[in-house]
């Protein structure tokens, strides 16, 4: 009997001790460390590396995730429930960390900003979102739009998002108009980042799109740990 119970102390302990090989971290958060080990790991759960993509209908947000998934689409995309895409690539050798890029195809009712009753009341419950809005806008309407997604989407102290001013290639001859971001709202803070990606330009898209997984991949592992 105490033999056995020996045995399953030492595999618990065993256990333990090569999870904390995996990585070792400061105590300061902010000056966090990563050491890393020739063991892999799979970091995360659903919830926490969930980002949802969220705007008004038909401002381009399956043409974006079509080109997360590097699927070129030169005609705009419909999408009609959900879609969803698993990104598999690591943040680094040592730990495997997945995205899961989620979108719907339901935007604000009539431009109200009382989206509760709607399917994105329950994806509203995550903590990371892409907003995306219409590059050729002028300013004046972006800037309304975004803070108006921004009153729902900080809702939850934690929130964070990356704003995405989207021109598609069937609105090439159509002007970008910058947004930028207005410094006196707080819920301003809840921004990581803003940015344009013009899709009639593929360099330059390709370019954004990298940069936004990377800080997505990023924003994930933290929120893990």
């Amino acid at each position: 009997m105490l033999s056995w119970l020996s045995n399953v102390v030492s595999y618990i302990s065993s256990g333990v001790v090569a999870i904390f090989k995996v990585f070792q971290f400061t105590s300061d958060k902010s000056k966090r460390r990563v050491r890393a080990s020739s063991e892999m790991v799979c970091v995360g759960s659903s919830k926490t590396n969930k980002v949802v993509i969220v705007g008004d209908r038909a401002v381009g947000k399956s043409t974006f995730m079509n080109y997360l998934r590097n699927n070129i689409c030169n005609t705009p995309i419909q999408t009609i429930g959900y879609d969803f895409w698993i990104d598999k690539n690591y943040l680094n050798p040592y730990a495997k960390l997945f995205v899961f890029y989620w979108d719907s195809g339901i935007g604000r009712t009539d431009g109200t900003t009382d989206i509760s009753s709607s399917p994105y009341g329950t994806m509203l419950d995550n903590d990371f979102f892409i907003l995306i809005y219409d590059a050729t806008w002028n300013s004046f309407v972006t800037e309304k739009y975004v803070h108006a997604w921004l009153e729902i989407l900080c809702r939850r102290k934690n929130t964070k998002v990356i704003i995405v001013g989207l021109r598609r290639r069937d609105q090439a001859q159509k002007q970008i108009h910058g947004f930028s971001q207005p410094k006196h709202s707080p819920q301003y803070k809840n921004v990581i980042t803003s940015c344009i990606c013009d899709i009639s330009v593929t360099e330059q898209a390709s370019r954004v799109i990298n940069y936004i997984k990377i800080i997505c991949k990023n924003e994930c592992f933290e929120m893990n740990y």
